[in-house]
């Protein structure tokens, strides 16, 4: 339906351009403009617009406060601090307020800093890489900690969050709209011609802007995901993570293990893992026991084979001689 309604509304104003004819100075303006101007005198449709409008804006903000203190009181506070029910109460309380603080000091100031739409796809892509890239990880990569992750995904996070607030107060260009006319607009009133300030402002020579500025929202969001992948796989290395990817291989998605299969320094973690995943035997750290021979085995005599593969006996020359 939000949808229809644009296509709608681009259709009905096809000819007239109302930021270029200076009706109304942002693009947000626009269904409150159409609302005031062709549906002031339809009985109730102001009212019914309006309590639509805040009965929605309330319950999405009443839940995302809630949701909010709920998650800042239960990974945050609780886990540290000892409390009574009473005081938990009054604690939930004061984030729920403070989170709403923050988001009417958000709305207040979106106005100041450009159009509410960009504001919003700018912090949702600065979000969305990283978060991403942290999906991912927990998917795909059994040798990544809980440390290594955290860390790359708040670097991440900050990097991005400083290219939007940087990019929103840079002299960067705004992208290019589509091409209005005002041949059905009605009569502009004062003698100032509404393209001249635009023609000047294009004829303007720009200023220097950070590089990484001119970088668009999107492009952000890709170079976020990956930089998180890379930076959690380096500090998990780093912190020890390596030491519990035997550990952590039921976490992992079935394709990527079969895509570390084929890496010589993941297959006999990867077997094993299977091994153990079919007869319930668990592997050690070092050389393969006899029990784990048999597991090993057990699964490549499952698979139509006999004995072990060249390959992999040269790995496990242990196994090798063993033959279900």
């Amino acid at each position: 339906m939000t949808a229809f309604g644009a296509l709608a509304l681009i259709y009905w104003y096809r000819d007239c351009d109302l930021a270029l004819s200076g009706a109304i100075s942002s693009y947000d303006q626009v269904v409150p403009y159409f609302l005031r101007e062709r549906l002031s005198d339809v009985t109730m449709v102001r009212g019914l617009f309006l309590a639509g409008l805040l009965s929605a804006s309330t319950s999405t903000v009443s839940s995302i406060v809630n949701s909010h203190a709920a998650t800042f009181y239960i990974d945050i506070v609780s886990p540290y601090v000892d409390m009574s029910e009473s005081t938990a109460v009054h604690v939930m309380r004061l984030l729920a307020m403070a989170s709403g603080t923050i988001m009417t000091l958000f709305a207040v100031a979106v106005p100041y800093v450009g159009s509410a739409t960009r504001v919003f796809i700018s912090l949702y892509s600065s979000a969305a890489g990283p978060f991403a890239g942290l999906i991912l990880l927990a998917i795909s990569s059994p040798w990544v900690n809980a440390k290594g992750a955290a860390w790359a995904c708040l670097l991440v996070c900050a990097l991005q969050l400083w290219h939007a607030v940087g990019r929103g107060l840079s002299a960067v260009p705004a992208p290019p709209v589509i091409a209005g006319t005002m041949d059905r607009c009605p009569l502009v009133t004062n003698d100032t011609d509404p393209t001249e300030g635009v023609e000047e402002s294009m004829a303007e020579s720009l200023p220097y802007v950070f590089p990484l500025y001119r970088l668009s929202f999107y492009w952000m969001a890709l170079s976020g995901e990956l930089l998180t992948i890379i930076l959690g796989t380096v500090f998990s290395l780093l912190t020890g993570g390596a030491k519990n990817t035997k550990n952590n291989l039921h976490l992992t998605s079935v394709p990527f293990l079969n895509v570390l299969r084929r890496f010589k320094y993941s297959r006999r973690i990867v077997q094993l893992h299977e091994a153990r995943t079919q007869d319930g035997k668990k592997p050690s750290a070092g050389h393969l026991d006899d029990e784990e021979c048999t597991a090993l085995t057990s699964l490549f005599s499952r698979k139509g084979t006999q004995e072990m593969p060249k390959t992999d006996a040269a790995e496990h020359p242990e196994c090798a001689t063993q033959v279900v």
